[in-house]
């Protein structure tokens, strides 16, 4: 048997130039098998010139899961079934980025690199929250009935009125000087972007004639007769406004004095995105 075995070694071409030799390592590198004896490492962009076909598959498998990910946030995002989430952006191309890199190791497998860009999406995600994403706890009544007392929210840091508000339908955290109430920042929505005109009337409260989404408006504060947005300013209502210090007493604010975007209620009665 040891005979016969020897002079089937024996047949077997064996590599006789560099280019041959380097050949076979690539092969044998795409099937999972050690390099021959003797042979050269053979550089990445070796095997980039010899296997592109089965290179560019291993990325595609590899990032396959955060791509599907990807494309469900923002197709979830085009139907507003949830709010933009630029802070969330960051951390969806980090994951795209560290799958890939799974396609460098020496393993063809779909399944497994599938896994691994799966995988990859924890340490992306994680430092994605903890670097755009923050923990804020409502006090006061001025958002209610939208958010009550002690209701935990999430706040996109990332998220600014001047990239696509849609005034009505937006929450803000707001802080600077002259908007902190007791050292702390303020919950309120936004109502107003610059260009608008806002007024009271009939007790509602109007921007550019239509009626916004808030309650009743018996105090008029700074709006009086009207007030119309300079270029840069923004202006917030409490969803409560008999019980809420906001633009009303402070006046229109900057994009300077927004700290975030509350996005998510996970602590609530009723838990789940804020519009």
């Amino acid at each position: 048997m040891e005979t016969q075995t020897r002079k089937l070694d024996e047949k077997r071409p064996r590599p006789t130039t560099d280019a041959s030799l380097r050949a076979l390592e690539a092969r044998e590198l795409e099937l999972g098998a050690p390099p021959p004896p003797g042979a050269t490492k053979l550089p990445t962009q070796q095997i980039l010139k010899q296997s592109p076909g089965r290179f560019y598959g291993a990325v595609i498998a590899a990032v396959s899961v955060p791509l599907l990910a990807t494309a469900t946030v923002y197709g979830l995002v085009a139907l507003r079934l949830l709010p933009p989430l630029p802070g969330l952006t960051p951390g969806l191309i980090g994951w795209i980025m560290l799958a890939a890199c799974a396609a460098l190791l020496r393993s063809r497998s779909p399944l497994l690199l599938a896994m691994l860009g799966l995988v990859a999406g924890v340490p992306a995600l994680a430092a994605c929250g903890a670097l755009n994403f923050q923990l804020v706890r409502v006090e006061g009544r001025s958002m209610l009935p939208t958010l009550s007392p002690g209701d935990v929210l999430i706040v996109d840091l990332r998220g600014n009125p001047r990239e696509g508000a849609r005034p009505g339908e937006e929450i803000y955290v707001l802080g600077g000087e002259k908007v902190r109430h007791g050292g702390e920042p303020v919950i309120k929505r936004l109502i107003g972007i610059p260009g608008d005109k806002i007024e009271i009337a009939d007790g509602a409260l109007h921007i550019n004639g239509t009626v916004a989404r808030v309650a009743t408006v018996r105090r008029a504060g700074k709006i009086w007769p009207e007030l119309t947005l300079a270029d840069g300013e923004y202006f917030f209502v409490g969803d409560n406004p008999d019980e809420s210090r906001d633009s009303r007493d402070f006046g229109a604010i900057d994009a300077g004095n927004v700290l975030g975007r509350a996005v998510w209620k996970i602590k609530a009665a009723h838990p789940g995105p804020l519009r």
